[in-house]
């Protein structure tokens, strides 16, 4: 099965609480990066879009408008290839076509919204879930993905209940990104409890995840439990050193322990990584207090 891909949600999910509990006394971390709806198993988890694997030279137009009355097998492939290398506009030429030949095919039509939802057309996206999903009504990858768009338009109680689903399915290879989202959703709700629950559900599924292992570090700082996030800071680095919000979170923590030569490190890793951005400003901030502190007698 190809790239059923993330949107890191495809496009980034903005959640606001929808009440459950709420942690009251601590103040609310920055969000999480995004919910993410990949299907394949993740690396060091930071791609949220596949990066082109090759570039497919287009045919000429004569020749697109023969291959597209071909097989719909071969239209199928052929599409998958040009989505596989961020070719969206291509990718939805063959696989429309094989579309009208195999309508009811739930991966296909699954690709196709992903197709449109990378070309920006949202409301394209959403139908051809619900069409995959009308074929297939326990196509996974389908309702997690539908969970991350209702998500955002802040139907979080639908959202919930959508990715509960996905991750019931004991047929879905990859439910570790379905737990991911509920933790984010619980995350966002200001239920860090529950968000904690998920993210580790999610990592013990795949224990490489870092972006889990990261957001589930500011997840416990969120509920004070510092030696908790210095730990998986620490695992999700181990799983992608290139993690800015890892880099960062970790060498913070290594600051206020006192080991500043650590500290100075991680934080210059932030700045090289990510120059220019507040998270690379707020390192600087650190690198600046650590460098007076070298300068005191």
């Amino acid at each position: 099965m190809l790239l059923k891909t993330s949107f890191m949600l495809i496009m980034a999910v903005t959640l606001v609480s929808c009440g459950t509990q709420q942690q009251a006394a601590q103040p609310r971390p920055s969000s999480p990066s995004s919910l993410t709806l990949q299907t394949q198993s993740p690396k060091p988890i930071t791609a949220p879009e596949p990066t082109p694997i090759e570039k497919i030279e287009e045919p000429p137009i004569a020749s697109i408008a023969k291959e597209l009355s071909g097989d719909p097998e071969k239209l199928k492939a052929i599409g998958e290839s040009y989505l596989a290398a961020g070719n969206a506009a291509m990718a939805l030429r063959y696989l429309k076509a094989a579309e009208a030949k195999r309508p009811k095919d739930p991966q296909l039509l699954y690709e196709i919204a992903i197709a449109y939802n990378r070309r920006g057309f949202r409301e394209q996206a959403k139908e051809y879930l619900h069409k995959a999903i009308t074929v297939q009504p326990d196509y996974a990858e389908a309702i997690n993905a539908l969970g991350a768009f209702l998500a955002e338009e802040g139907k979080l109680e639908e959202a919930r209940k959508a990715f509960e689903k996905a991750l019931s399915n004991p047929f879905y290879e990859t439910p570790q990104l379905a737990a991911y989202n509920l933790g984010t959703l619980f995350y966002r709700m200001g239920n860090y409890k529950e968000a904690a629950k998920y993210y580790r559900q999610a990592i013990e599924l795949a224990p490489n995840y870092a972006i889990a292992h990261l957001e589930l570090a500011r997840t416990l700082e969120a509920l004070g439990d510092s030696s908790g996030a210095f730990s998986e800071y620490k695992e999700a680095l181990q799983y992608d050193p290139q993690l800015v919000q890892a880099n960062f979170g970790y060498g913070k923590l290594l600051y206020q322990q006192g080991n500043y030569g650590a500290a100075k490190y991680y934080l210059e890793q932030v700045v090289k990584l990510a120059p220019d951005t507040p998270t690379a400003k707020a390192a600087l901030d650190y690198l600046k207090k650590i460098e007076s502190l070298g300068r005191k007698p």
